[in-house]
């Protein structure tokens, strides 16, 4: 009767197994909170079904658990429920205005803004 259970070792497909699951559970649970995770779990749902949008929703969680478990001073700080509409709105703006631009006959090209850093001093980003 040895074994690795009879020696105190755990089975690892046991243990991935069990740790899976709640990954799961934990996934669920955050889709009816008003968090980052719970608005991709709800967008991911609709669209591709709620077992897809579970394991996707696990596997964001995971990174956020690795990154956070590997830098120890890091905090976590959730991005909010509206974090994809927000998203989604400034792209489709900016795609609507350039599309109006380009019907007027103009050529616009965008770029990003500079950091933070220098859009309170006045001062160019190359200076």
């Amino acid at each position: 009767m040895g074994g690795a259970a009879a020696a105190g070792r755990v089975d690892a497909r046991l243990a991935a197994a069990r740790s899976g699951a709640s990954v799961g559970e934990t996934s669920i649970s955050a889709g009816r909170t008003k968090t980052r995770e719970g608005a991709r779990y709800r967008k991911l749902a609709r669209r591709i079904g709620k077992d897809k949008a579970q394991v996707a929703v696990s596997n964001t969680q995971l990174k956020v658990y690795y990154t956070l478990l590997s830098s120890p001073g890091m905090r976590y700080q959730d991005l909010g429920a509206d974090y994809y509409d927000k998203r989604a709105q400034a792209n489709r703006k900016a795609r609507y205005h350039l599309a109006e631009l380009d019907a007027l006959g103009y050529d616009v090209v965008l770029t990003p803004r500079a950091s933070a850093n220098s859009e309170g001093t006045g001062q160019s980003p190359a200076a």
